[in-house]
């Protein structure tokens, strides 16, 4: 909550479970991550780094304790749930969006290449220290040229969103090969979150949450911002759902 002195932006947001989980972003304009152990009623700063402005653009735990941050820069890494981090700096040309980690080794990035109008996925067997290039693309818009959020159910499973676009791409395969799903109600996706290959939802850039349960065939809107003439009601920024 913000207060006369501390004003805070966050962005990114991730369960293990019910009681535990993690929010980052910035706060006076300095990297920050807190952390809850009682659902949210209580949160308690395990920022990695302190001294620099770069936010927390993603989070990704395999339990309370074990898990990774990153601020797009740099890979942060705890074992004791944030009391302690280290960190190993991303090569300057790859420009990184989001992260999921499916045990400490294996993990899969995504983003964009800074020399190049390329858009791309990566994996990671190391925890991080070597990065390969899984599937990429070239795309010459630049309102186009990344994939801004990454989702793994498992190590073969998962979901990728473009930016600026209603277009989400699963693989079944480990990031090998991809199929399109369109959310056709909205116009940008923000966000989204999968807990099976069939069961997810997606938060649009207007404030709409829609959920499906048949792995995108079909999307359900269960919550919108209520947009009338004073504007629109509460607008989310990132949502996690750990079951």
């Amino acid at each position: 909550v913000n207060t006369p002195s501390d004003t805070y932006q966050l962005t990114e947001l991730f369960f293990t479970d019910k009681d535990h989980g993690f929010i980052g972003g910035t706060k006076n304009g300095k990297q920050v991550l807190l952390k809850t152990v009682n659902n949210g009623d209580l949160w308690t700063e395990v920022t990695p780094d302190t001294t620099t402005s770069n936010p927390i653009i993603s989070v990704s735990f395999i339990d309370s304790l074990n898990g990774y941050a990153t601020d797009g820069n740099n890979l942060y890494k705890t074992l004791n749930g944030g009391t302690g981090w280290s960190s190993k700096i991303f090569p300057s040309s790859y420009i990184i969006k989001d992260m999921s980690f499916i045990n400490m080794g294996l993990g899969y990035f995504c983003g964009s290449s800074s020399s190049e109008t390329k858009i791309l996925l990566m994996k990671t067997y190391d925890g991080g220290q070597t990065l390969w290039n899984q599937y990429s693309f070239s795309d010459s818009s630049s309102s186009l040229n990344s994939f801004e959020k990454i989702d793994m159910v498992d190590w073969k499973t998962g979901f990728t969103s473009l930016r600026n676009t209603n277009k989400l791409y699963y693989t079944t395969d480990g990031l090998y090969t991809y199929k399109t799903i369109v959310v056709p109600q909205i116009q940008t996706i923000l966000d989204f979150d999968f807990t099976s290959i069939n069961t997810g939802h997606v938060l649009s850039t207007m404030g709409e949450l829609f959920a499906t349960v048949d792995g995108g065939q079909n999307w359900t809107l269960e919550y919108s911002t209520g947009w009338n003439f004073y504007g629109g009601g509460v607008l989310f920024n990132s949502f996690a759902f750990s079951s």
